[in-house]
This record gives structure tokens, C-alpha cells and sequence, in this order.
């Protein structure tokens, strides 16, 4: 059953480039795990919210890719590059 894992950003106007790059950084280091069947990020042009969606074959292929997540991302400093924090929403597949 595939597992669908969103983030929704809420960058401050003068950091939306710095997530950006960041989530360009992630989204390559994501393309080199097995499991992984598409990532993209999204950006709404009336809010300013940036949506990362990233689908997976399955929740254990996500799970696996946790570490190479959390070194892709180590470094960022959301906590300063958000106006509000972050919403993620992990969603297994309806069928």
C-alpha cells in the first residue's frame, strides 16, 4: 500500500529562497533511496506556503529513509525560516 508523506511550509518572505534550496538538497538525496516513487514541492502563490509532498511505496520504504531525511535536513533552521510551524501529515492509502 503506498504511504504519501506533506509538509506544509510557512516560510517568512526573506527565507523562502533558503527553504527552497534546501528542499532541493532533500529532494536529491531522497531520489537516491529505494521506495521512493515521486517528490515535488509546491508553492501557493497567494499564501506563500510552500507544500513538499513525497509518495512511497509503502510506509516501511519511508521509514527506512529516515536517516538519509535527517541528514538532508540537519542543518536547516526551520524554527527561524518559518513564520508558524510546520504542518506534516503521514497518510497511508486508501484503496
Amino acid at each position: 500500500m503506498r504511504y504519501l508523506y506533506l509538509a506544509m511550509h510557512y516560510p517568512k518572505p526573506e527565507h523562502v529562497e533558503d527553504l527552497l534550496s534546501a528542499m532541493k538538497r532533500l529532494g536529491e538525496a531522497l531520489h537516491t533511496v529505494p521506495g521512493l516513487l515521486e517528490a515535488s514541492a509546491w508553492k501557493d502563490s497567494v499564501s506563500g506556503r510552500i507544500v513538499a509532498i513525497s509518495t512511497w511505496e509503502s510506509r516501511q520504504a519511508f521509514l527506512n529513509a529516515r536517516p538519509v531525511i535527517g541528514e538532508a535536513i540537519k542543518d536547516v533552521p526551520f524554527d527561524e525560516w518559518e513564520a508558524k510551524p510546520l504542518e506534516l501529515f503521514n497518510l497511508d492509502e486508501v484503496v
